[in-house]
């Protein structure tokens, strides 16, 4: 699976399993014959049905592996149990902008991701589902702790404890932590100083200390960087190269080249071949109790 499928899956919190269920719960409910509701950001339960079919959409359309090709086995294997917990707030208007993004997704956006951390997805899709419970109160499921904490589910209860992720939680679009005072600030231009590339707007790269403009197709990366979407390419002359999705059975991968669906990278070959289906998990599950 690709580091996107993997940003796909977390970043809104879609892994909403733990301890958290009171009854066995259904992973989806029937949608339109389109396969999107009406109003598919109005609540949580229609949320959690038409996320994961854009995100397969994307995945089909694109040909970037990071499920099954087939719509019907990619939902299978990117299961998102309705959540059932009074600890989560649903933000309809977060929602809306996070699936008109996905359904607008280009996927010339994909190199970006693929090299990238996961900055694009969470401004758009990281702020839809929010935990309320403080560090060191009970929590049943991994997302139910508020920002910059999550669930620990050694026991039923579990409870909140400060993670060591980014102690601002999510930040908007055109925002970054600033580490020393675990604020949200504005990202910065080409030309400020920087300390890691993650300050820096969104498709510049931080090199000696300054926001720049990387390097494209061809563009020499000896010494400076490339763009975001761009990755550094070793040889006789180090030249910036994109991604390349979709290679196809048999066809060289590794690098810049990425299988396409239903195919992974084997590692001693250096080709694409075909996948097995991913496992299932079984989420853990244990009953709150309700005064």
């Amino acid at each position: 699976m690709h580091k996107l499928a993997a940003i796909l899956s977390l970043v809104v919190g879609i892994s909403l399993t733990g301890c958290g269920l009171t009854e066995e719960t259904p992973h989806r409910t029937e949608v339109s014959a389109a396969g999107i509701t009406d109003e598919p950001a109005s609540n949580l339960v229609s949320f959690a049905n038409t996320y994961p079919e854009e995100v397969c959409k994307i995945n089909a359309r694109c040909d970037m592996a990071m499920f099954s090709s087939d719509i019907a086995q990619c939902l299978e294997e990117f299961p998102m149990p309705l959540p059932d917990s009074p600890a989560l707030s649903f933000d309809k208007a977060a929602a809306k902008s996070c699936l008109e993004f996905l359904r607008n997704f280009d996927c010339a956006d994909s190199n970006l991701v693929a090299q990238r951390d996961p900055s694009l997805l969470v401004e758009r899709c990281g702020r839809v589902i929010q935990g309320t419970v403080p560090v060191g109160e009970q929590c049943y499921g991994f997302f139910e702790c508020v920002d910059g904490s999550a669930c620990s589910l050694r026991g039923c209860p579990g409870v909140c404890v400060a993670t060591r992720m980014s102690t601002c939680g999510v930040c908007g679009a055109d925002e970054y932590c600033d580490p020393v005072g675990s604020v949200c600030m504005p990202s910065l231009s080409v030309g400020e100083t920087c300390a890691s590339r993650s300050e820096c707007q969104y498709g510049l790269r931080c090199y000696e200390g300054v926001c720049v403009v990387g390097g494209t197709d061809g563009q020499s990366c000896d010494p400076a960087p490339c763009a975001e979407g761009w990755t550094c390419v070793e040889g006789a002359n180090r030249t910036c190269e994109k991604f390349v999705f979709g290679r196809q059975e048999g066809e060289t991968c590794g690098g810049v080249y990425l299988c396409g669906n239903d195919l992974r990278c084997d590692s001693i070959t250096w080709t694409c071949v075909a996948t097995t289906p991913a496992p299932k998990h079984e989420p853990i599950t244990c009953t709150r109790v309700v005064p």
